[in-house]
C-alpha cells in the first residue's frame, strides 16, 4: 500500500510540474543527442530541467533564433555539436536587435558562454557574424565546415583556442577575428586557389609557435604579425606565390614546399633555416632572396 502512495505522489508531482511548465516533464540529463522536428522548438523538445542540467548536447534539425535563445540559457553547456543542424531565419531575437540569417552564425549568438569549451559547427556554415563567440572562455576547440567564407571582427576574441585550421573556402577574416586568445599556439591556413583578405593584424595578442600558410593573402594594410617573438616555424604550402604577411625576426625555420620559390613582400630573419623538398633544392639555392639563408633539402 505504501508503494502504491509513493507512486500516486510521484504521479502528481510530474503533472503539477508540466502544469507548471506547460510542457510534459522532463528529467534532468547531462548528456543528450536530439532532434528538432521544427525550428523553434528545441526548449519544447527539451524541456527546462534538460536545458538547465545538460553539458554535452548534439543537435539535428533546424534551428531559428528561439533556438539560438534556448541554447544562450545552458549554463553548463561544455560540448556542443551541430554538424547536422540548419541556422534558418525566425523566431524571436535572441540578443537585442539580433536575429537569426539562413547558414550564418549570429552576431553575438554564443558570447560568453564561459562553461562552453568545444563546439562543431553546422556543416551548411558560410558565415561567422561580429562576436559571435567573444568572450567564451573556456572555448578551448571550434570545428570549421569547408562552406565556411567569412569569419568577421572579433568572431573568436578572448577564448582560450589551443589551435585552429581554417578551411581553404574562407576569402575574408574580419579585424582581431581571432585575437586575444592566451592559448593559441598553431594556425593552419588549408591550401586553397583564392586569396584570403585579411583586416588588420595577424592574431593579436597570441602566442603562435607554428602556422601553415596554405595560400595567398590579401590585405587592407600592411599586416604581420601582432606579436612575432613567439613564432618559431613557418611551412608555406605548394600553391603559394607570394607571401606578403610579415613574420617577424625571431623565426628560426621556413619550410616552403612549393616548386617555384614564392614571392616574399615583407622580409624576416634572413638566419633562418629554410628546409625544401630535395627536387627543388637548386630552384631555392640559386634565388637571389631564398639563396641567401641556409636551404636544406628533406
Amino acid at each position: 500500500m505504501e508503494s502504491l502512495f509513493n507512486r500516486l505522489c510521484s504521479f502528481i508531482s510530474k503533472c503539477h510540474n508540466r502544469f507548471v511548465s506547460g510542457q510534459d516533464y522532463l528529467p534532468a540529463q547531462k548528456e543528450i543527442c536530439v532532434k528538432v522536428k521544427h525550428a523553434g522548438k528545441l526548449l519544447k523538445t527539451l524541456g527546462i530541467q534538460r536545458v538547465e542540467s545538460v553539458e554535452k548536447l548534439t543537435v539535428h534539425g533546424e534551428l531559428n533564433g528561439t533556438d539560438i535563445a534556448c541554447i544562450r540559457k545552458m549554463k553548463r553547456l561544455e560540448q556542443l555539436n551541430l554538424k547536422e543542424a540548419r541556422i534558418v531565419p525566425g523566431g524571436i531575437c535572441y540578443q537585442k536587435y539580433c536575429h537569426t540569417s539562413k547558414n550564418h552564425i549570429g552576431k553575438y549568438a554564443f558570447e560568453q558562454l564561459t562553461n562552453l569549451k568545444e563546439i562543431v559547427l553546422p556543416d551548411t556554415i558560410t558565415c561567422i557574424e561580429e562576436r559571435a563567440f567573444a568572450e567564451c572562455r573556456n572555448l578551448t576547440a571550434v570545428e570549421l565546415p569547408e562552406t565556411l567564407t567569412h569569419i568577421e571582427a572579433e568572431a573568436f576574441i578572448n577564448t582560450k583556442l589551443k589551435e585552429i585550421s581554417i578551411p581553404q573556402s574562407v576569402i575574408f577574416m574580419g579585424k582581431d577575428a581571432i585575437a586575444y586568445c592566451p592559448d593559441l599556439t598553431s594556425v593552419t591556413l588549408k591550401d586553397g586557389n583564392k586569396p584570403m583578405q585579411w583586416v588588420g593584424d595577424a592574431f593579436t595578442s597570441c602566442p603562435v609557435e607554428t602556422f601553415y600558410l596554405g595560400r595567398d593573402l590579401g590585405f587592407y594594410d600592411y599586416c604581420e604579425f601582432h606579436d612575432p617573438s613567439t613564432l618559431r616555424s613557418v611551412t608555406i604550402g605548394h600553391i603559394v606565390k607570394t607571401v606578403n604577411i610579415h613574420f617577424g625576426s625571431h623565426i628560426k625555420e621556413i619550410t616552403c614546399l612549393n616548386a617555384q620559390p614564392p614571392q616574399f613582400e615583407n622580409g624576416f630573419n634572413q638566419n633562418c633555416t629554410v628546409y625544401v623538398p630535395k627536387a627543388y633544392y637548386e630552384a631555392y639555392w640559386i634565388h637571389p632572396f631564398w639563396g641567401k639563408m641556409d636551404i636544406k633539402p628533406i
